[in-house]
């Protein structure tokens, strides 16, 4: 099978089983698409490709590279991963309903450096409905690539890793599979949800499952990943978890009084749709400033004094609001010209 660089949607163009042969210092892993009634793309050591499945690999090189497909031989062997220089890794898989994402592997190996390398698998294309999980890596062009597989360096240095997860599936909640393999030592690795600031110690417990609440379309949920020794890991997960805000709240705008815009800053603590609305002293609306699905976390919008139709307003008494599914707040300010 001749495989260009890049992704490669395939499947064998045989009715019969046959066993694959693959270079896997140039491919990726063979990601086969579904498994009885899951949708979506799953990590497995394939190698017999049987006939009319789908199946997902990676070119790494810059030229065109071929796959050997075999007739299936009665013992037939199976393939080792490129993971024999694994220090330890952090195995994901992410469901709801029938989808599935069961491929993503972070971790740290000996032949790994902490930029991408062919250790590192990007995220495969994903189809109507999906979810999908990654972290992101700069290429050698400089350009941020989204990567399912990510394996960093052995060093001393704290490793961090950002994981985001898309979604759009006919549901809002999904299982998250947390299964780390292999040997940390005496170092830790955290797991924090951004949404919430739940950290879970996995030097501890190994193996994690819990439900996650999905945003809606066109927001990703966040998480983090720490490693490192004990002190310094634990103190990164500290401070972090101590900038995620517990409780939605409305700020003082700024200047106030102001001339001719102001700053409005306030706090999401729960992923969601947020409205800001500025109204006059008589209770008529004037301009939506915010109107978006926003993630956990701080945020200011400018208002420039002008209303819906870009008219600056005369000078007064103005009342901005922030409404979200659980919260609604409201406060004053003052326009002098």
């Amino acid at each position: 099978i001749n495989v260009d660089p890049g992704w490669n949607m395939i499947s064998s163009p045989y009715v019969f089983p046959v066993t694959v042969d693959i270079d896997r210092n140039i491919f990726s892993e063979l990601y086969v698409y579904g498994s009885g009634s899951l949708e979506g793309w799953i990590d497995t050591v394939v190698s017999v490709m049987s006939p009319w499945a789908g199946y997902a690999v990676y070119n790494h090189d810059e030229i065109t590279r071929n796959i050997e497909l075999r007739p299936l031989a009665p013992e037939s062997r199976q393939l080792a991963r490129v993971s024999d220089q694994t220090k330890w890794k952090l195995e994901i898989d992410v469901r709801s309903g029938n989808y599935i994402d069961g491929k993503n592997a972070f971790g740290v190996s000996l032949g790994a450096t902490d930029g991408k390398d062919n250790l590192d698998y990007p995220e495969p294309p994903v189809f109507d409905k999906y979810l999908s999980l990654y972290s992101l890596l700069k290429n050698a062009k400089g350009k941020k690539q989204k990567i399912t597989n990510d394996f960093r360096g052995v060093s001393d240095s704290l490793h961090v890793w950002d994981l985001i997860l898309d979604s759009k599936v006919d549901q809002d909640v999904a299982t998250m599979n947390l299964s780390m393999i292999g040997d940390i030592g005496t170092s830790v690795v955290w797991f924090i949800d951004m949404q919430n600031g739940q950290a879970h110690d996995l030097s501890q417990t190994g193996i994690s499952t819990f439900s996650i609440e999905l945003g809606p379309d066109q927001l990703s949920n966040r998480y983090k990943m720490v490693y490192g020794e004990a002190d310094e890991a634990g103190a990164f997960m500290r401070k972090i978890v101590a900038m995620i805000p517990r409780e939605f709240s409305l700020g003082n705008n700024y200047p106030n009084p102001f001339n001719p815009s102001t700053t409005i800053p306030f706090t999401i603590s729960k992923p969601g749709l947020a409205v800001i609305d500025i109204y006059d002293l008589n209770g008529r609306h004037v301009r939506r400033v915010v109107n978006e699905h926003l993630g956990t976390g701080y945020y200011s919008r400018i208002w420039d004094g002008k209303n819906s139709q870009g008219v600056p307003v005369s000078s007064g008494v103005y009342y901005y609001g922030l409404q979200t599914k659980s919260f609604n707040s409201y406060k004053k300010m003052i326009l002098i010209k």
